[in-house]
């Protein structure tokens, strides 16, 4: 969660010996995703050949809002991500115990995104509930428009 302080930072990334814009990239790795995921021999049937319950790519809603008085991070407008920075930071006493009330809030929202995963249960939903919890406590939800991504919540389906 982003609370208006600072915030890691990943460098671009690199896939294939391309080097390239993490959004182009992203969009990318998805669409190969799910096209190995639709061909996965036995995917979606018990009998372990091809079936028509397959997983197939959806339709993405459109990113949630996040109320105007909350902080943002820099890439919240850009979507594309800061520079990376080598320096060490030093926080004092108030940066310190943000850091802390960001951790137990994290820990308390990965609790309860836990909770809502089981069969039937759409990815759409869990974003939902997540970024509803983040924003009801004055937080920005640090995936959202990090490199492009327009969800709250990494999710993935094994």
């Amino acid at each position: 969660m982003y609370r208006g302080g600072s915030c890691l930072m990943r460098r671009n990334v690199r896939a294939s010996g391309v080097v390239g814009r993490p959004a182009d990239l992203w969009v990318e790795a998805r669409r190969g995703f799910s096209e190995l995921l639709s061909k996965k021999k036995g995917f979606g049937d018990k009998k372990g050949g091809r079936s028509a319950n397959m997983l197939k790519p959806g339709v993405i809603s459109p990113p949630l809002p996040v109320p105007a008085g909350i902080n943002r991070p820099p890439y919240a407008e850009t979507k594309e991500n800061p520079p990376w920075d080598d320096n060490y930071q030093v926080h004092d006493k108030q940066g310190i115990e943000r850091m802390r009330r960001s951790g137990k809030l994290a820990a308390e929202v990965l609790e309860m995104a836990g909770k809502l995963v089981k069969p039937g249960t759409v990815t759409d939903d869990i974003d939902k509930a997540v970024h509803k919890m983040i924003i009801e406590n004055g937080a920005y939800p640090s995936p959202l428009n990090y490199g492009g991504v327009p969800k709250s919540v990494c999710t993935s389906i094994k």
